[in-house]
């Protein structure tokens, strides 16, 4: 019996000495950018064969519409230097090893715009990997960068116009791309609909977009029955053959602003008052905040307390008129009032107040 126990405790010893050879295996490793610029700058992207491919071969290639549209491919062992040009781009392999080494290439805009699949598609992607087993790839070229074109978006609670989400996307990947929208605000609604450039109707609310090569756009109706007033997160996710990005804005739903302004306190003033205004009833419709100017006697030096909040105030230093007037606007709208008091000389033989 003592003599299985050993015999069992040894082979669990022998077991962890060689370890998981699945956990411990290191995989290659291929690195280099998703997205790159058409200039005269060199590309490079980097591979490092570790581990059991210590024989391992890097390929290039170049697609149009998808993986099966191919444009043309090459290939260098990973211990030696070399260089294959398709399509009019030349790729050039520099060893660092018999197990790492780097392609560098440079693609302008002028071979970029005439290159062509057998498909007659534009360049879509370029590929590498090591032994078909890690990869990188190069998908969106020049300014076409997919995102929305501003990063907050305005609405009115109760306008009847939809709000326009507009933004960009590299010209050749737009006609194939879907775009999951989602609009949502945190303990509020949520929206999301697909959208292929035609028209939906979605909780109520409607969506539709239109395409060319410059440009894409969304709509989002924002009615108070749709979009309460309040901030959204609106997030785009583009798909297409090569895969996604996301993009995402903020969207401001707000109300007409409505700026009321009152004294608050007694109706007569003398010098050394405090002068307390009261703007609570203002309807500030989601603006950034309060802007209260002053204007006072001469040789007043008075300024307004507190001009942050809805209840400035400020002490009247000398006889005559103090005025103050609230400003609020929002999404192009502006609003105003203001409120004056005359302040008069203390009495002889009184206190201000």
């Amino acid at each position: 019996m003592l003599a299985r126990v050993l015999f069992a405790l040894l082979a669990v010893l022998q077991i962890s000495a060689c370890g998981d050879t699945d956990r411990n295996r290191v995989y290659p490793v291929a690195t280099g950018p998703s997205r790159i610029a058409l200039t005269e700058d060199p590309v490079r992207m980097h591979f490092d064969a570790v581990g059991n491919y210590t024989t391992a071969s890097v390929a290039v290639a170049m697609y149009g519409r998808d993986l099966n549209d191919v444009i043309g491919r090459g290939s260098f062992p990973m211990d030696k230097d070399g260089s294959v040009t398709i399509a009019g781009v030349k790729f050039d392999y520099a060893s660092l090893g018999a197990t790492a080494g780097d392609v560098t290439f440079v693609l302008n805009r002028a071979q970029y715009e005439s290159i062509r699949s057998p498909l007659g598609a534009r360049l879509g992607a370029v590929r590498a990997d090591i032994n078909a087993t890690s990869s990188v790839a190069i998908t969106t070229f020049g300014e076409g960068t997919f995102g929305l074109t501003q990063a907050y978006y305005y609405v009115f609670a109760d306008s009847p116009e939809p709000v326009k989400f507009a933004y960009t996307a590299n010209p050749e990947r737009l006609a194939a791309m879907t775009k999951d929208w989602t609009i949502s605000m945190t303990y509020g609604p949520t929206f999301t609909f697909l959208e292929k450039c035609a028209t939906y109707l979605d909780n109520g609310a409607s969506s539709r977009c239109t395409t060319d090569y410059a440009d894409t756009s969304a709509y989002a109706t924002s009615t108070s029955r749709t979009l309460l007033p309040g901030i959204y997160d609106v997030k785009v996710r583009a798909r297409d053959n090569w895969g996604d990005e996301v993009s995402g804005a903020k969207l401001v739903v707000g109300l007409h602003p409505v700026a009321r302004i009152k004294l608050a306190g007694p109706s007569t003033s003398t010098v050394g008052a405090t002068l307390a205004f009261d703007a609570v009833d203002s309807v500030a419709g989601l603006t950034t905040g309060f802007l209260y100017t002053l204007e006072k006697p001469a040789g007043s030096k008075a300024t307004l307390l507190d001009e942050w909040s809805r209840n400035p105030r400020l002490v009247a230093d000398v006889p005559g008129t103090y005025t103050v007037t609230l400003t609020l606007s929002y999404n192009g709208e502006v609003s105003t009032a203001r409120v004056s008091r005359l302040v008069t000389p203390v009495p002889t033989g009184a206190s201000g107040g």
